[in-house]
């Protein structure tokens, strides 16, 4: 055999070893890019696990003290309001035989005075027609307003639609009958104070 011909072998042989090594490294740093891709999958599946159990375990509401008011606040309806500590707050359920009525929520200071939330539709407007019926923003949501009184609405009917456990037949309602200078300057800040929440 030539001494050109074991040249040609030695150099082939150099060649495949080389293409080898080449081949294999690409084999490796493929599999090591499979095994990064997956592990941040998971990584990024637990965060999110992580995340919607975080987001299970807020609170559907809290009331925050603010001295003689209060701050309630509601996650599932999404809205928040001032009451004063003075008035009875009511969280009327909603009735397992009619699964389409959902909570109320009273601030009472009698029965006929009260500041209430209705997410069942179940309001009335009474048997009197009211003075006028106007339909404008609340809190930049639109509605529908009924007013038996001049201070401001006695029924709120917000019939934008909301991102929020809210229907329809949604609506706020404010009891005033014989309300004194005091009582109606607790729900005209209450009024103020009520928000729309995320």
């Amino acid at each position: 055999m030539s001494k050109k011909s074991i040249s040609v072998i030695i150099i082939t042989i150099i060649i495949l070893a080389i293409g080898a090594g080449v081949w294999r490294w690409e084999k490796v740093r493929k599999n090591e890019d499979i095994k990064r891709v997956e592990e941040q999958k998971v990584a990024e599946q637990k965060k999110q696990e992580e995340q919607n159990q975080k987001n299970e375990n807020v609170t559907k509401e809290e009331a925050i003290d603010l001295g003689d008011w209060k701050l309630y606040r509601n996650y599932e309806y999404g809205f928040e309001v001032k009451y004063l500590e003075d008035l009875e707050f009511i969280i009327e359920s909603s009735n397992p035989n009619k699964p389409k009525l959902k909570d109320s929520f009273i601030f009472r200071k009698d029965r006929h005075l009260y500041f209430a939330i209705f997410t069942n539709g179940g309001f009335g407007y009474g048997a009197q027609e009211p003075k006028k019926i106007t339909k404008e923003k609340f809190k930049e949501k639109e509605s529908i307003m009924s007013w038996y009184s001049d201070e401001f609405p006695n029924f709120i009917h917000i019939t934008e639609e909301l991102p929020i456990n809210w229907n329809s037949e949604n609506t706020i309602e404010i009891r005033t009958e014989n309300a004194d200078e005091k009582t109606l300057n607790i729900f005209k800040k209450m009024y103020d104070s009520f928000q729309f929440i995320k």
